[in-house]
């Protein structure tokens, strides 16, 4: 037979199991830019598209799930798709809230906060502006192949994965109307200087990230 003083531990340690459960993070960890090196080279020998990404950009919601069914369709063939937030660190709640509704079944990261933005822009692509959405598609080697700046489609997502993964070499980024936002040009007149995170002009299809200085 219980005590009333056993009882009442056994209560209060479910209590506290279950609050726990409650604050796991659906976040895999923090990145800077030598955590991001490091974990893109830890998925060689699969193609990697990582996407950047924030809740309060429009367009990085809207292309979320299409990399959500993007995984599902390639993971059995090699492709990893990994996601990190450039949400400010008192946005995790957005995060967390966005993350357990889209369900993804990939790693997704949370920026580390600090640190000089162009240090990090740099470890990912020099000739990245800071506008989000952002993805790079890395091949087996580790090597980076291609950029995808802007709200990219699924058709546009899944036709330069199949070429990364070898089934597709035939056709040409050069080919079709969004050639160009899918290899990652900016419009002409947008100058690349003003593209640090939250100083960029607004864009169709991209949201200019905004400054990190938590």
């Amino acid at each position: 037979m219980k005590t009333p003083g056993a009882a009442a531990a056994a209560a209060a340690l479910f209590v506290c199991a279950a609050t726990a459960a409650t604050q796991t993070s659906r976040l895999a960890g923090e990145l800077d830019g030598k955590g991001f090196a490091a974990r893109v080279a830890a998925e060689k020998g699969h193609v990697a598209l990582v996407n950047f990404w924030a809740t309060w950009c429009v367009p990085c919601r809207e292309e979320f799930p299409d990399l959500v069914r993007l995984q599902k369709a390639f993971t059995s063939q090699g492709l990893r798709v990994l996601g990190i937030s450039t949400d400010f660190e008192k946005q995790r709640p957005e995060v967390e809230k966005f993350l357990q509704k889209q369900k993804p079944t990939f790693p997704n990261y949370h920026r580390k906060s600090g640190g000089d933005d162009q240090d990090f822009i740099e470890a990912v692509d020099p000739k990245w502006g800071g506008e989000l959405p952002f993805s790079v598609l890395y091949d087996r080697e580790g090597r980076k192949v291609r950029t995808l700046s802007g709200k990219n489609t699924y058709a546009d997502f899944e036709r330069e994965v199949r070429k990364a993964l070898g089934q597709d070499t035939a056709s040409s980024i050069g080919d079709g109307p969004g050639a160009a936002k899918a290899a990652g040009r900016l419009p002409g007149h947008l100058d690349r200087d003003l593209l640090q995170f939250g100083v960029a002009p607004s864009n169709a299809g991209h949201e200019p990230a905004q400054e990190n200085r938590e």
